[in-house]
């Protein structure tokens, strides 16, 4: 009783996406006190590294029976 899925459209995202990511995790670390030391790692590789990543894994796609959306860093 399983029915096949077909994949009616996948989408594309805009690789900008990357640059949203940096700043405003860049944002919210500038605006906690705490976050400012951790900025300066950030921005020497660890965020251009984190967002490039998670622009790989995002995935999105209409079957005829649902949307399936996946993202993330480390799965």
């Amino acid at each position: 009783m399983t029915a096949e899925t077909n994949i009616i459209k996948k989408a594309e995202f805009n690789p900008k996406i990357k640059s949203y990511i940096l700043f405003v995790v860049s944002f919210f670390l500038l605006i906690s006190i705490a976050g400012i030391p951790i900025l300066i790692v950030w921005f020497l590789g660890l965020g251009q590294y984190m967002s490039r990543r998670f622009y790989e894994n995002l995935e999105c796609q209409l079957t005829n029976r649902h949307l399936e959306f996946k993202k993330g860093v480390l799965v």
